[in-house]
């Protein structure tokens, strides 16, 4: 599986196989390029995407995958201003208390990796394996990504992230992920990054639901809702491509 991921170098690369439990039940892993992840949001919505549009599952009935990161249940629904697409229940990143001289140290290198001015950084955080870099929306826009930097940083990714630019942007937040340690350095969507940015923006703004921006190259939107230990995250996909893997 590693090599087949390696040699279709994506983001992540989801395998999919049933489980004899039920016909709803499935294995899930994901691989990016360079090595197996524990958690990703956007293949799980392409893997559930592609079972309910192929009629392998029913879109009235929920699909759980068994993971690495225990077991992730989809349902296929629609929003009220008619979008209709998958929902994702993850568990949460909780907040990793950390000490000022983490957070001095910590900071220094993110100002360095970023180019950007150390009063340019709101608040730094660790929510379970990520680092949350929260900046001020000017930083965010004139930022430049140092992957070599980056790399001394001990954590699955750095998520930076800053307020939304207008009120009417129709968001509550923007953010990228750099994940130079997975092999990827910059991620296009990440599902799984808002399993951290809702509950870090639920201590800023009075609310559990959030629309985030992801302001990679290609751009993404994601829903996320919080309920206690789970986010719910809403997203939609495209089948664009079919194919035989032959060896």
């Amino acid at each position: 599986m590693q090599q087949v991921a390696l040699e279709r170098n994506l983001s992540e690369t989801a395998f999919v196989s049933p489980r004899d439990a039920s016909p709803n039940d499935y294995n899930l892993r994901w691989f990016k390029p360079a090595k197996e992840v524990d958690i990703c949001g956007h293949a799980t919505l392409a893997a559930a995407y592609t079972l309910y549009v192929d009629g392998h599952c029913a879109k009235d009935a929920s699909i759980r995958f068994h993971t690495k990161s225990g077991v992730l249940t989809t349902r296929y629904v629609t929003q009220p201003d008619g979008v209709a697409g998958i929902e994702m229940d993850f568990p949460t990143m909780h907040r990793v208390p950390r000490d000022e001289a983490w957070r001095a140290a910590t900071s220094s290198t993110l100002v360095a990796a970023l180019s950007i001015g150390i009063h340019d950084v709101i608040a730094i955080e660790q929510y379970g394996t990520d680092i949350i870099c929260h900046v001020t929306p000017t930083a965010f826009a004139k930022m430049t990504p140092n992957f070599r930097l980056l790399l001394v940083l001990d954590c699955r990714a750095t998520i930076v992230t800053c307020a939304a630019h207008h009120v009417d942007s129709g968001y509550d937040f923007y953010s990228r992920f750099f994940g130079p340690r997975s092999g990827v350095h910059e991620d296009p969507v990440t599902g799984s990054a808002h399993c951290a940015l809702a509950p870090y923006w639920s201590t800023l703004l009075p609310q559990t639901s959030f629309r985030g921006r992801q302001e990679s190259a290609r751009g993404g939107d994601v829903s996320a809702r919080l309920a206690g230990d789970r986010v719910f995250l809403f997203g939609t996909a495209v089948l664009t491509l079919r194919g035989t893997l032959l060896a």
